[in-house]
């Protein structure tokens, strides 16, 4: 009887023994709801399967309600290559170009700088004149147009903040000496102006020094005053007087290789097809008397002049508004009010030209950039 019940429990104890392992069998594998972590999943995996592989298609990112149409230009924190150069045949590029401080939203900085942008990296100049460095240009200038091949030097004309600054490559070249000083009888008082003139200006030099070779030039920059309340004849007198004080405040920079980048604010020649005051002085045909009875005088070319390529004599303009074929004051031949001077002693003029760059109905300025090669004569 007793081996008749351990035979029953042991029956039953196998009969049980199946009934679970067929359960175990039949159950779902745990799944990780949204709720759970990893962690607290089963540690049960269900097997791994692939999909096809495909691409995905690009998308472009909506802007969103917050972010500007046109966003900042990205940062280029590369620089331009160097070019070795020897003193026999060295060269110099150099840039002038009145960039046009900002005005209403038809063509926005931040557009604009892009384009800056495009025009150096096609042109990577050594040196850059410019004028009406705004406050508005300053944000995007720095950061977003030079890279890391140029560093600036120049002071704000007044509280406005504008400037003309003067960028050299920095990788090429040392800094010997640079400063800003105010076209008045005070030229070294912040905000100070010639007599009758509407607005302060400044002059900005820089004297550089080739790494390599040890070439040394200086570069002069400035932008005069314009009619604003003169007559034409006072506007005239103001700016030739503007001059003089540049003449005695860069003296000390004569004796070797000399540029003056500029907007003089004034053509060439009068309606009588004579030569302007101002042009007389800056070829050496008269000196400057100022009211204290000193004379000053200099002896420059102006490459457009004298390069051996140059723009033809009917696209000799600087602003947009005289190479732009649709506009109502479309005339290329109409004298430019910028310029690029040089000391023929020196230095020969190349090439010049001046550069209509457009994208997409877009200008840098109504202004275009000049731009001149030259070769500077080695000492004998």
């Amino acid at each position: 009887m007793k081996n008749l019940k351990k035979q029953t429990v042991f029956a039953v104890i196998a009969i049980l023994s199946c009934l679970l392992l067929f359960a175990s069998c039949v159950q779902e594998p745990a799944k990780v709801t949204p709720t759970q972590s990893p962690a607290e999943a089963s540690n049960t995996e269900a097997p791994e399967t692939k999909a096809p592989e495909t691409e995905a298609p690009e998308q472009t990112p909506e802007a969103s309600p917050t972010e500007s149409p046109t966003p900042r230009p990205t940062k280029a924190p590369d620089v331009y290559p160097v070019t070795e150069q020897t003193v026999d045949n060295y060269t110099v590029k150099i840039v002038e170009f009145n960039i046009q401080a900002e005005g209403d939203d038809s063509s926005p900085i931040d557009q604009r700088s892009t384009l800056f942008r495009e025009f150096l990296d096609i042109q990577q100049p050594d040196v850059v004149g410019l004028q009406e460095v705004s406050k508005g240009w300053s944000d995007y200038i720095d950061e977003y147009v030079f890279n890391d091949s140029y560093v600036g030097v120049g002071e704000p004309r007044d509280d406005c903040g504008e400037m003309n600054s003067v960028y050299y490559r920095k990788d090429k070249f040392q800094c010997v000496a640079e400063g800003t000083f105010w076209l008045s009888e005070t030229p070294d008082e912040y905000a100070s102006k010639t007599a009758n003139a509407n607005l302060p200006r400044v002059c900005t030099w820089v004297t550089l020094k080739d790494k390599t070779t040890g070439v040394e030039f200086s570069v002069i920059n400035t932008h005069l005053d314009h009619n604003g309340d003169n007559n034409g004849a006072d506007g005239r007198a103001v700016r030739v007087k503007q001059l003089g004080y540049i003449l005695k405040g860069t003296q000390s920079l004569r004796g070797k290789p000399l540029f003056f980048t500029c907007d003089l604010n004034q053509r060439i020649h009068n309606s009588n097809g004579n030569l302007f005051t101002i042009q007389k002085v800056i070829r050496g045909e008269e000196t400057y008397t100022d009211g204290h009875g000193d004379e000053y005088s200099i002896k420059l070319g102006d490459a457009r002049i004298d390069a051996k390529e140059t723009v033809p004599e009917d696209r000799i303009s600087c602003q947009v508004k005289y190479l732009d074929e649709s506009s109502s004051s479309y005339d290329p031949a109409y004298e430019p009010i910028d310029y690029i001077f040089y000391d023929p002693e020196f230095a020969e003029a190349l090439t010049y030209d001046g550069v209509y760059f457009e994208k997409d109905d877009l200008m840098i300025s109504d202004h275009i950039p000049l731009v001149a090669t030259f070769r500077i004569i080695p000492k004998e």
